[in-house]
């Protein structure tokens, strides 16, 4: 495509739509899902290498990688580890990349282009209808807020950053957790790891 845009054979796309291969039987799903963020590593590198498409976006479709709805399965985990990694790259290189989660059936594919257009950077459509992430506020009445005194400990990754720090606190002081397990890539000594 590279060349073909350099060659003068045609303009640079808005978009371009990859498919990531269904997942398999699963006999080495740990080996597919190594091979399917390696593939896609190389392939989210190159987008952002190649000068043609520096004002294209991608869009990389995957089908089960995300549960879209309650009850809802993930059935292609090498596309759900895919998801992590585009995510990350998303965030470093906003407007680039698009995720798009599809059902399969024909409904779904009849509004793929028209939920595409949205520019929407992550989405499901499921029977023709199109899902994007959003956060809804709930009121305590509905979330009741849980205690985790006695209930084990808390895993906390991350926990020697300011946010980690925070977390840690609110565990502990609003949510009654009493074992912590804090893991970072900083040192322990940092202030922000000593907890009150």
């Amino acid at each position: 495509l590279a060349a073909a845009i350099t060659a003068g054979q045609c303009p640079p796309p808005p978009v371009v739509v990859t498919a990531l291969p269904d997942a398999g039987p699963g006999e080495d799903m740990p080996g597919e899902v190594h091979v399917a963020v390696c593939q896609a590593l190389e392939l989210l590198q190159a987008w952002l290498g190649c000068a043609e498409l520096a004002e294209s976006r991608l869009v990389i479709l995957t089908r089960g990688a995300v549960a879209a709805a309650p009850g809802e399965a993930v059935t292609d985990l090498p596309g759900a580890a895919v998801w992590g990694l585009a995510r990350s790259a998303q965030s470093e290189e906003p407007g680039r990349f698009m995720l798009a989660d599809v059902d399969g059936g024909a409904d779904s594919g009849a509004v793929l282009p028209a939920a595409l257009a949205t520019g929407e950077p992550q989405l499901a459509v499921r029977g023709g209808r199109v899902l994007a992430p959003r956060l809804v506020g709930v009121s305590a009445t509905e979330t009741p807020v849980p205690v985790l005194a006695g209930k084990g400990a808390v895993l906390v990754t991350g926990g020697t950053g300011t946010l980690g720090g925070l977390i840690s606190r609110h565990l502990t002081a609003g949510h009654g957790a009493r074992d912590l397990v804090i893991t970072s890539r900083r040192p322990v000594d940092v202030p922000v790891a000593r907890l009150a």
